[in-house]
Parts: structure tokens; C-alpha cells; sequence
């Protein structure tokens, strides 16, 4: 599915959504969340940059997603952590499914793969989230959402960090991408 992102739309409906209108009071000593709007073949959803992360559409199309968010914290960028957006084509609607087929890939690719539950929720999506590590190697944290059958794609929000597990703040931006996807178009006419 291509992609493509209207800057100056995202900044309309960042407006919109943050209730911010010309010449309203603003809050000056806290940084403005900003929201990209991501659109391709089929679909267009909005997602939040989480705070110290940057949203990259261009450079998302070396990883093969929507698009990529990249730390500024020194840590997280030594140990090439990414948070990748992704909008994939659904089959059916049980993702966890499809979950469980990638995680016996992987197990094929890394015999020694271990994989344990990922608490974390969208407040509107069926979400089917995983994590996926071999310490000392690397973690990568996936959650697939489902917005519904009306939509014949999901959307897979996963992040990877190399050789240990996610720091709370990196976990605290992933979720904080997972929550803030909101899918604007893309519904199957009936």
C-alpha cells in the first residue's frame, strides 16, 4: 500500500482535535504533542509523536512501514530502538491468529526464542499485543490492531531494542503510539 502525508492537513486536524483555535490561551511551558497524518492506498489514520520521539514517513520506507519514530534520548538511539507503524491487509478478523503464526516463524528462525504477554490497550480497537525476545540479543514488542470488520486492514505497532529490554520510558512511548492510532478512513462499503 503507498503512503503519503499531507502536512499541512495534519496540522488542521491537530488543531481540531487539541481544541487549540487562533488566539486561544496556550499553555507555554509544555511542548505541543504533534500529530502526523498518515495516508495510503485504501486507508489514512492519525497518530501521535510521543514526547522525545520523532515521526519519519521518509525514512519508513527503509523499515517497510508507514512510518518510524525515532528517539532523541541518547540511550534508546545506542540501542537502536524504533518504534515502526505498519498497515497490512487482513484476512479474517482473528489477528491473534496471525500473531501466533509469526511468532512460530520467528521460533523456526530462533529455536530459542521466548515470547511473553505485553499489557497494553487501545481504547477502541481489538488489540492482540506480544513480546518477543532473546536476551542479550534483542526485544521486540508487537501489538496488532483491529479496527474493525469494516476495514480490510490492520494495523501493527512494534518496537525492537537491541540486546535488553525496553527502558519504562520506551515502553511508555510505545504504548503511548499504540493508544493515540485513531483509523479515519478505510471502511469497505457495505
Amino acid at each position: 500500500m503507498k503512503k503519503r502525508v499531507s502536512i499541512l492537513t495534519a496540522a488542521i486536524l491537530l488543531a481540531v482535535f487539541s481544541g487549540a483555535l487562533p488566539g486561544a490561551a496556550q499553555k507555554p511551558a509544555e511542548p505541543e504533542a504533534s500529530a502526523l497524518l498518515i495516508s495510503g492506498d485504501g486507508f489514512s489514520f492519525m497518530v501521535q509523536e510521543p514526547p522525545g520521539w520523532k515521526g519519519d514517513t521518509d525514512r519508513a520506507r527503509t523499515y517497510g512501514v508507514s512510518v518510524v519514530f525515532f528517539p532523541s534520548a541518547a540511550a534508546s538511539k545506542a540501542a537502536d530502538v524504533t518504534i515502526r507503524v505498519r498497515v497490512d491487509e487482513k484476512t479474517h478478523e482473528n489477528l491473534a491468529e496471525d500473531l501466533k503464526a509469526d511468532l512460530n516463524g520467528l521460533r523456526q528462525r530462533y529455536p530459542e526464542l521466548k515470547a511473553a504477554d505485553l499489557n497494553v490497550q487501545h481504547p477502541a480497537y481489538a488489540i492482540f499485543p506480544k513480546l518477543f525476545y532473546m536476551p542479550g540479543s534483542f526485544f521486540e514488542y508487537v501489538a496488532y490492531l483491529n479496527p474493525g470488520p469494516q476495514f480490510p486492514f490492520s494495523v501493527e505497532v512494534a518496537m525492537s531494542k537491541a540486546k535488553s529490554a525496553a527502558s519504562p520510558g520506551e515502553l511508555a512511548a510505545f504504548a503511548s503510539v499504540l493508544k493515540s492510532i485513531n483509523v479515519l478512513s478505510g471502511a469497505e462499503q457495505p
